[in-house]
């Protein structure tokens, strides 16, 4: 559990010691995300899904190594979650434009995942500057939600190379997929309305 507020954040960012390796994995995600854009776009799939999947290993590996290390920065705890929302909603969103693709991702849920983010993050800055502070803490469907995405999209970039999905297999990741984005849509307003008073915990 992580108690943020922007005033904390600036505060520490000025006494700590924030380039780190976790850190410094956390900021490679964001930094990966516009060449897997660019291969999407250019239609080479290999070299996209081989950059998501590294991309998608820093996940991992920074949040291990800063427990590891003992190298939890606030900076890094900033970052986490706006790289994961980046790399995923840019990811998302080229898999829904993309010309000449033989899978692609429907609009709506790409929409819908967007909604999900939006409604995360606009709560989050509204109760801090109304409040000043909020404990954030992952929860399990939101983890879920964000490891289906993860799959449903690099089962569809090698969709793209080598026919990896049937037609019937993306349908249901895509079915899987939204059912769990909606459960954390849903947690997250009931999460919203308890801290704000309108239902009881």
């Amino acid at each position: 559990m992580r108690t943020f507020s922007f005033k904390r954040l600036f505060t520490l960012l000025m006494h700590e010691r924030w380039l780190t390796l976790p850190t410094l994995l956390t900021i490679a995600r964001i930094a990966l995300a516009p060449f897997v854009i660019e291969a999407i776009f250019s239609g080479r799939w290999s070299a996209a899904f081989l950059l998501f999947f590294c991309a998608s290993v820093t996940d991992l590996l920074d949040g291990a190594l800063a427990r590891l290390l003992g190298e939890h920065t606030i900076l890094g705890a900033f970052l986490d979650p706006i790289a994961d929302k980046f790399l995923m909603l840019t990811v998302l969103w080229s898999l829904t434009v993309a010309q000449g693709a033989l899978c692609i991702i429907p609009t709506w849920f790409f929409l819908l995942v967007l909604c999900k983010e939006l409604a995360l993050v606009s709560g989050v800055i509204l109760f801090c500057w109304t409040r000043g502070a909020v404990e954030m803490r992952p929860s399990l469907i939101g983890k879920v939600a964000t490891a289906l995405q993860m799959v449903l999209v690099g089962g569809f970039l090698l969709s793209n190379q080598i026919r990896f999905f049937s037609p019937l297999c993306c349908q249901s990741a895509l079915a899987i997929a939204a059912i769990a984005s909606c459960g954390a849509l849903i947690n997250y307003t009931r999460i919203a309305f308890r801290l704000w008073g309108f239902v009881g915990s």
